[in-house]
């Protein structure tokens, strides 16, 4: 009977690690980024450079630079550094490949520096077909909208039409440029959609140029489907992170500014980083003396405030330690090695919630601190 009892036990305690192997998504360093089922080689040199990006010192991984090419890939689109007195120019565009436009006003009259962007033209069609890139501005900021269109239209209809939202874009509205790439011996030009800043680890949609550009050709994966990036994170440090979102509020307050919101997507991409690319883990904006000395003046606002402030104190030593046991494991490190990564990291983290007033006397006590992951 005890026997029998034992063998059901052990064998339901079996199936619970599988399942739960199985809800848990793979994170291994070998493993990000993945190329989509698509084995095409110009997608797995993409993917060559997505792997230069995400092993590189870059918070985000939407930029590559001329040094993460090889031989035979050029870099056709730049970003310029700002210049107040043409703010609306944001790309240095290889103009060879792309004629640039500024184009009119959408309204009669003066046209502010605002209201004015740049319209990139390919020169040469490829199977009757170029890439027009449009620089724009959305919410403030510079946007940017990709299109494929036929020879057969002209500059003026492209304009006229674009005005008249008849044209459908590739992608709309993003706050990031594409990747422009040609591949030297085929000519072919390649796009790259890197998504948005505020999203985390965004894919890579890669566009050919020619009849087929509007379909995407191939995908390049950062990491798995999650919604929250802290998820990747052993049980305690989930437990902090939500305790010290806890402290931020629901923003309702903020604005069209949308502070809270913003200050949300940070630390999404902070902890995505924490997880999976704890090299690149830089400094926050207050030193940890001055954030300590914030936390206490909140929690003595009133009792709840307190209670929420002393879970967080109890909370952080038990993230800190699961943390260095999932560097160890994750990352092949030593015992040692991983407590130091992890207490970097986690403070790292910890300071990136709060923006508390700066103190001369305070705000330098961690510059010197140099982040153990490049230590030998």
């Amino acid at each position: 009977m005890y026997f029998k009892v034992g063998i059901f036990m052990f064998l339901k305690i079996i199936c619970t690690f599988i399942l739960l192997a199985k809800a848990i998504p793979s994170l291994s360093a070998k493993t990000w980024p993945q190329l989509d089922k698509n084995n095409k080689q110009e997608c797995l040199q993409i993917l060559n450079m997505a792997e230069s990006v995400f092993h590189s010192s870059d918070t985000h991984v939407y930029k590559i630079t001329k040094s993460m090419l090889n031989s035979n890939i050029e870099l056709l689109i730049e970003n310029k550094e700002y210049d107040f007195r043409e703010s609306w120019k944001t790309l240095k565009v290889n103009d060879k490949i792309f004629e640039t436009i500024t184009a009119p006003c959408r309204r009669a009259g003066k046209c502010y520096p605002y209201e004015l962007h740049e319209i990139h033209w390919q020169r040469d069609c490829i199977e009757g077909f170029r890439f027009v890139l449009c620089e724009g501005t959305l919410s403030g900021a510079t946007s940017y909208d990709l299109y494929s269109i036929e020879d057969s239209l002209s500059q003026k209809d492209f304009i006229d039409q674009r005005k008249a939202r008849s044209l459908k874009p590739i992608f709309s509205g993003s706050w990031q440029p594409p990747i422009m790439l040609q591949h030297i011996p085929s000519q072919k030009i390649w796009a790259i959609d890197v998504g948005n800043s505020y999203h985390t680890l965004s894919d890579w949609n890669v566009y050919i140029a020619g009849s087929n550009a509007s379909k995407r050709h191939c995908t390049v994966h950062f990491r798995p489907s999650i919604k929250k990036s802290w998820d990747w994170l052993p049980k305690p440090a989930r437990q902090l992170a939500l305790l010290l979102d806890g402290t931020l509020g629901n923003g309702d307050g903020d604005g069209s500014l949308r502070q809270t919101h913003r200050l949300r997507s940070v630390i999404n991409q902070t902890w995505a980083n924490v997880a999976r690319r704890p090299w690149v883990i830089g400094n926050a904006y207050n030193s940890r003396a001055e954030v300590d000395l914030g936390l206490i003046n909140w929690s003595q606002k009133n009792k709840k405030f307190l209670a929420h402030y002393q879970k967080i104190i109890q909370q952080y030593p038990k993230a800190e330690q699961a943390l260095a046991t999932y560097y160890k494991n994750q990352f092949q490190l030593t015992k040692e090695k991983s407590e130091r990564l992890a207490k970097y990291v986690l403070d790292w983290a910890f300071r990136s919630y709060f923006v508390f007033p700066r103190s001369t006397s305070m705000n330098n006590q961690d510059t010197q601190i140099v982040n153990p992951w490049n230590d030998k």
